[in-house]
């Protein structure tokens, strides 16, 4: 693994969690969707992450599906409320 590549990931890292921070705030708190359907949809695009290096050498292109699964993953920890665990209760 070179730099650039390196730098790649850490960018997109931090796109990822800005457009999740930006999508929660305004547009995924309203909608009302099955917490395992969220799950299942970040899987079907880990598993297309896994496979779309096969056939492209794209760097960026290799991301977009493991962005995608993030995206979704944080997502599904959002709704099932994994994000508050441990945190203290309010009295």
């Amino acid at each position: 693994m070179n730099w650039n590549n390196l730098l790649i990931i850490f960018g997109l890292s931090i796109v990822i969690f800005a457009l999740y921070t930006m999508a929660s705030m305004y547009f995924l708190s309203k909608l009302k969707v099955n917490k395992w359907m969220v799950l299942g949809a970040a899987f079907v695009f880990l598993i297309i992450g896994i496979i779309v290096p096969a056939y492209t050498t794209n760097v960026i292109i290799n991301y977009i599906p493991t962005g995608i699964f993030v995206f979704l993953f944080l997502w599904f920890a959002d709704i099932s409320g994994l994000s508050k665990m441990g945190a203290p209760k309010p009295k």
